[in-house]
């Protein structure tokens, strides 16, 4: 008793052509490239905002980490003035690595912050006295 089993002749992948960098086989419908197309855009829009909200939380992990270092460096520094200079130094370093990092939020609120600090340093070291 001889069976024959004819097997079924291997299936060949579709042809495919490059586009845009992604394969989209010969036989797919401008609906399945519409799709792809609008897949692809969601996924770099989604790619970009998980990379900002990253960057974000790196800031403001960082940014905490300094906060408490300076709490410590001003427990330990008897001097006021060693103390605001330090604070100064502080947020230009941090408006750096804001900017750096692409946290634009940050970079204002610390501009803002550097700007009254300043503002108020300067009146305390102006005189009322009039010269002369």
């Amino acid at each position: 008793m001889n069976i024959e089993i004819e097997s079924p002749a291997p299936r060949q992948p579709p042809e495919v052509s490059v586009s845009a960098g992604f394969g989209v086989p010969e036989n797919a419908g401008t609906d399945d490239i519409e799709k792809l197309t609008s897949a692809i855009a969601r996924l770099e829009t989604d790619l970009i905002t998980e990379r900002e909200d990253r960057r974000e939380k790196e800031f403001i992990f960082i940014a905490a980490i300094a906060f408490l270092s300076s709490v410590i460096c001003f427990k330990l520094l008897d001097n006021t003035m060693m103390s605001i200079i330090l604070f100064l130094f502080e947020l230009v370093i941090l408006t750096g690595l804001a900017t750096r990092m692409g946290v634009d939020w940050a970079v204002r609120g610390i501009g803002w912050l550097t700007y009254v600090v300043s503002e108020r340093f300067q009146k305390g070291t102006k005189t009322d006295k009039p010269e002369g």
